[in-house]
């Protein structure tokens, strides 16, 4: 089992090991300073975090519409009536 440490960078937390490839390899490859690429990223994730949950709520839903189905219709191969 891998364990990882946590990086607490701009109100987000990051894998040690994410935070040092995107700070010593990627940022420096791309001329992009790493406080602002942490500071962008991590406003982005507090920006979506919203739309993130109202797409699990729905995902949760039809998976939820999917499983009733096939409990009722167990052995049912009609491929018309599953859609």
């Amino acid at each position: 089992m891998v364990t990882h440490n946590y990086v607490h960078q701009s109100g987000i937390q990051v894998s040690d090991t994410i935070f040092r490839l995107v700070n010593d390899d990627i940022c420096p490859g791309i001329a992009v300073n790493p406080e602002k690429f942490w500071r962008d990223f991590a406003s982005i994730i507090h920006d979506l975090a919203p739309k993130k949950s109202e797409l699990l709520k729905k995902r949760s839903y039809l998976q939820a519409q999917i499983d009733h189905w096939h409990r009722s219709n167990r052995g049912d191969y009609d491929f018309n009536r599953y859609k």
